[in-house]
Parts: C-alpha cells; sequence; structure tokens
C-alpha cells in the first residue's frame, strides 16, 4: 500500500507535468508559425502584357533666331471687289512677322489662298544686289484653295549666304497685266550658313526630331519644309507651328508644287 509519502511525490509529479506539457505545445506551434512565414514567398507585381505606358506628348516650338529682323513685308493680303469679278479669294505667305531663315540654298517657298480663284498668281523672288528679279513665275487660273509651294529647285535658282530677299504672291486683277488692283502678299527670306555642330546634330536626327531641332534654331523655312511631308502628324504638326506666328487656316491642302515649266511669259488663253 501506498504510504503517505509516495502519494506526496506522485502528487508533485502530476502537477510538474500538467505545467510542463502546456509550455511545450505553445512552443511547438510558435516554431511551426514562424517556419511558414519565413518561407511564404513574396509576391512582385506582375505587369500585364500590353500594358500602356503614359508618354508626354514633346510640343514642337519654333523660337525666333536672335538677333530677330522685323519683316517690313505685309503676309497677309485680303480680297474684295477687284477689277472684273468678284474675287473674296486671301492670299497669305507662311512666314512670320520678322525675317525668315533658311540653311538651304534652294528652300521651298509656300503661301495659302483662302478660296478657289480664276486669276493668275505670280511668285516674285527679288534679290536687291541684282537688277532683274531672281524669279518671277506666273500660275494661271482657276486656282485651287489650300497651301501651295514654289521650290527654288525646281526652279533652277539659288540664294546667296547673307542676302535678304524678298518675295511676294500677287494675284492679278486684269488678265496677266499687273496693276493696282493686284492682290499682293509679301515676305522676307535670308540664308545663313549652319554651324558645324548644328549639321553633326542634323545628321544624328530622324525627320520629326530635325523638325524639332530646326524649330529650335529659328531656321523657319526647313521647319515647314519637314513638317510639309505626306505624314498626317507632320500636317498636324505644321498646323500647330503655323498658329505659334498667328497663321490660322480653316483649309491646309497641299496642292502640288509649281511646275518648272511655269514662267511669267506663259501664254493665257
Amino acid at each position: 500500500m501506498f504510504n503517505e509519502k509516495m502519494i506526496s511525490q506522485l502528487i508533485t509529479s502530476v502537477f510538474i507535468v500538467s505545467m510542463i506539457l502546456p509550455l511545450t505545445a505553445y512552443s511547438e506551434k510558435n516554431k511551426s508559425s514562424a517556419g511558414q512565414k519565413t518561407s511564404k514567398p513574396i509576391s512582385h507585381p506582375v505587369k500585364k502584357t500590353g500594358e500602356r505606358r503614359e508618354t508626354k506628348q514633346r510640343i514642337l516650338i519654333y523660337i525666333p533666331p536672335k538677333p530677330e529682323k522685323p519683316a517690313p513685308g505685309i503676309r497677309i493680303s485680303t480680297g474684295g471687289t477687284r477689277g472684273s469679278d468678284t474675287d473674296l479669294a486671301v492670299v497669305t505667305l507662311l512666314v512670320p512677322e520678322h525675317v525668315g531663315v533658311t540653311f538651304q540654298a534652294q528652300p521651298t517657298l509656300y503661301w495659302h489662298l483662302s478660296e478657289p480663284t480664276n486669276r493668275a498668281a505670280v511668285t516674285t523672288v527679288i534679290n536687291p544686289n541684282g537688277l532683274e528679279p531672281l524669279l518671277e513665275i506666273t500660275q494661271k487660273g482657276p486656282i485651287a484653295a489650300g497651301v501651295h509651294a514654289v521650290n527654288l529647285a525646281d526652279q533652277g535658282k539659288r540664294l546667296d549666304v547673307g542676302v535678304l530677299y524678298e518675295w511676294s504672291v500677287s494675284l492679278l486683277a486684269n488678265g496677266d497685266q499687273p496693276s493696282s488692283d493686284d492682290l499682293i502678299a509679301r515676305g522676307f527670306i535670308e540664308m545663313q550658313k549652319p554651324t558645324v555642330d548644328f549639321e553633326r546634330q542634323l545628321a544624328q536626327k530622324s525627320v520629326p526630331e530635325k523638325a524639332a531641332l530646326y524649330a529650335r534654331e529659328g531656321v523657319w523655312y526647313d521647319v515647314l519644309s519637314v513638317l510639309s511631308r505626306e505624314e498626317p502628324s507632320s500636317k498636324r504638326e505644321r498646323k500647330k507651328v503655323l498658329e505659334q506666328v498667328g497663321l490660322v487656316f480653316s483649309n491646309q491642302v497641299d496642292q502640288p508644287h509649281l511646275a518648272a515649266s511655269v514662267s511669267v511669259d506663259a501664254d493665257f488663253d
């Protein structure tokens, strides 16, 4: 039979075991939880295929050359009742209100006609150092509305560096004879020589980047030439650049370049 001492020892042992078992279970549970936390993989955000990235659209800004030379010409000629017919056409040279610059010896000159006209149009380029105009060509009517271009290379004419040329477009009121009723718009162009650094930069640029580079350097005529390509994006950029110098048109359809065969002696029949 158990004596009193043995019963006391047994009770003590049971009490100790009952205290140890819960602590051991709690410790094992914490270890298991810790192991799960450390082994849990870290998730990373995954980009969806075809996800579009927002990019800031570059704005082409024309910066006038320094020093800026004011142009004494009138780039816009308003129409009205002149001569024998009623003609509401408005001739506008695509030029800024200062002397436009080109780096090309044979640039393209652009002008706009607001409405179709039956009149003849005379494009003239005057060298102040010459006895005769550098260029004088006539396009007989009817002439479509929109943007017209005269390329000096097509006409076999070249500009000299540093010479201030005046150019104009006249709508003749009386057949092929100039008169006081003619509608005339005038502008100016000067050819300058680019720096070696500019030429190096230009050679490394794409076509759209060339337009931006010309615009930053204030090379007006070359900006227009680049932006007058057939791509719709270029035409939209040209529209924005024209607006920067105050030229806004509802019709900017490009008409064919004036052919080299057209001359001031063209037969009007």
